[in-house]
Formats: C-alpha cells, sequence, structure tokens
C-alpha cells in the first residue's frame, strides 16, 4: 500500500475511453551527437592559432609603440583588440567539452561559460573598434 488505494467494481479508464491498456513502447534508442575526436581537435587547434596570432600582434604592438603609424592607430585599442580576439577565440574550449569524456559538472560549467566567453570577447573587440571608429569621426569632423 504505497498511497493507492484499488476501488471495487471500477475498472481503469485509458486515454480514448478504452479499458485496455496500451501496448508496451519500445526501448529508446539516444543518439547524442557527441563531438568526434577529430573535431574537437580541429577547434583546439583553431584556438591555439587565435591566441597565438593574437599575442604575436600585440607583442608586435608594445614592440612598435613609438612608431608613428602606431601611435595613429591608437594602441591602447589595438591592444583592446586582441585581447578581445583572445577571449573570443577562447570560447571554442567550453564547445569541445561534451559528456563522452567530462562529468556532468564540468559540462554544466563549461556550458555556463560560453556564453560569458563569447559575450566579453565580442563586447571588448567591438567595444575597441566603435571608439577607435567614433574617434577618428571626431578627429577628421575639427
Amino acid at each position: 500500500s504505497n498511497g493507492w488505494e484499488t476501488v471495487p467494481n471500477n475498472d481503469f479508464i485509458f486515454t480514448g475511453g478504452s479499458k485496455i491498456p496500451p501496448p508496451v513502447l519500445p526501448l529508446l534508442n539516444k543518439n547524442f551527437h557527441f563531438i568526434g575526436d577529430r573535431l574537437r581537435i580541429v577547434g583546439l587547434i583553431l584556438c591555439s592559432s587565435i591566441a597565438l596570432l593574437s599575442i604575436f600582434c600585440a607583442s608586435w604592438v608594445i614592440y612598435h609603440r613609438k612608431h608613428r603609424v602606431v601611435l595613429a592607430s591608437q594602441p591602447i585599442f589595438l591592444l583592446m583588440i586582441c585581447l578581445g580576439a583572445i577571449i573570443l577565440g577562447s570560447t571554442i574550449i567550453p564547445l569541445s567539452i561534451d559528456d563522452q569524456r567530462f562529468s556532468k559538472s564540468a559540462c554544466d560549467v563549461a556550458c555556463m561559460s560560453t556564453p560569458w566567453l563569447f559575450s566579453i570577447g565580442f563586447t571588448m573587440t567591438f567595444s575597441a573598434l566603435f571608439s577607435k571608429l567614433w574617434r577618428v569621426n571626431k578627429v577628421s569632423d575639427n
């Protein structure tokens, strides 16, 4: 007696008004569409190349920061673009995590960090670009 009570002389009526129980459903075949090893490796290689190229560009800007052309290009905004590109590119790392290789809690953290990394990287990159554009527009108007 798990809280259920039988009512004498009353049949159970199933959906559709039938008193005959429906047939047993077949087992559900789940396909999780996990990320394959090749795709994960390609993604992580692309993430690494984004980080390395951004670090190279940032170090080039720092090395040539006294040059006329770099000064005219506003080095602080160039460095912001490089940092934003690194953060935006690092979004690939949590996207490469799935249930096949990692725990549920790791997948939860990766799932929550993806929009944050993307949003912060995108905002940093494009705010620097828009600020550069606004500054150039302000200088050219005067």
